[in-house]
């Protein structure tokens, strides 16, 4: 998981590298916005490489993820059987359940935090502070939203 991690972040500084070679090419004209064609293609080129690499680390990370998601929630079932209201197979079904994948999964994840970090058996689930779970599942919807608003 972190190799495939490290390779879309090697992925994404490649594509840093592609866009400051454009803008490099365009600011080095004399202030007009011309380049040529040879350059606009190869600067083409370069991010259709970094897109497909980068579809690839995502997928293969996504289903590492899911996977690891689904093997976490099972384990935490073990641990507290009756605080689940969902079976282990929801942990990979809710991403795909559509505008479910919004706050299904955030609310496995809350479950699974709160069965791996009660104190003692007795501890009351409500007690236990979330805002892991939060700061994560806030990065994740800010980011979605904000690639949709970017495409």
């Amino acid at each position: 998981m972190c190799v495939l991690l490290a390779a879309v972040a090697l992925g994404d500084l490649f594509s840093l590298y592609a866009g400051g070679r454009l803008r490099a090419d365009v600011a080095t004209d004399g202030g007009f916005s011309f380049v040529s064609q040879d350059r606009l293609d190869q600067a083409h080129h370069l991010f259709q490489v970094y897109d497909q690499m980068h579809t690839i680390g995502l997928l293969a990370c996504a289903a590492l993820f899911i996977t690891w998601f689904h093997r976490m929630r099972r384990n935490a079932g073990a641990l507290v059987p009756d605080r689940f209201g969902m079976g282990p197979g929801w942990a990979i079904g809710a991403w795909f359940v559509p505008g479910g994948f919004l706050w299904m999964p955030y609310r496995i994840a809350v479950g699974m935090w709160s069965a791996g970090t009660r104190a003692a058996p007795s501890a009351d689930p409500a007690r236990v502070s979330v805002w892991p779970v939060n700061l994560w599942w806030g990065s994740f919807v800010g980011s979605v939203q904000l690639g949709q608003y970017a495409s």
